[in-house]
């Protein structure tokens, strides 16, 4: 599957897979070859579980889209980008997060105060798509 959820197939073309479980899948795809060809038999295998993902953009050590199979806090996400660059600013690290109805809300998270403080309740679970910035 790519990044997008999506899988293409020779006919079909793109398919949204993400969101669907494996017998949802087959009967999608069942469905849509039987366009093209009498009772076609369809077989769908779960290789690998992606439950979510994430981005850590701006001052750390390697920005990007995290591929996450279970729940992971914003210290956690940090870790896994590599750490923060020389530059970053730890106590003004913003979570963007959609809601429901699309619009962006702003999570204001404060490195220095959650590990000084040892504030396990101000280290965020993140949400699939959030983007953590670190500027």
């Amino acid at each position: 599957m790519r990044t997008d959820g999506k899988i293409s197939m020779p006919l079909l073309h793109d398919i949204q897979a993400a969101g669907l479980t494996p017998m949802q899948l087959q009967e999608k795809l069942s469905t849509a070859l039987g366009e093209f060809m009498p009772n076609p038999e369809v077989s769908v295998t779960v290789t690998d579980v992606r439950s979510y993902r994430i981005s850590v953009l701006g001052e750390v050590v390697k920005p990007g889209v995290l591929q996450l199979k279970s729940d992971t806090t914003v210290l956690e996400a940090l870790a896994l980008a590599g750490g923060f660059r020389d530059f970053a600013s730890p106590s003004k690290i913003l979570i963007l997060r959609r809601n429901g109805d699309g619009q962006t809300h702003k999570i204001p998270f404060n490195y220095n105060r959650v590990v000084k403080d040892n504030r396990a309740e101000g280290n965020v679970t993140l949400k699939s798509g959030d983007v953590v910035v670190v500027p």
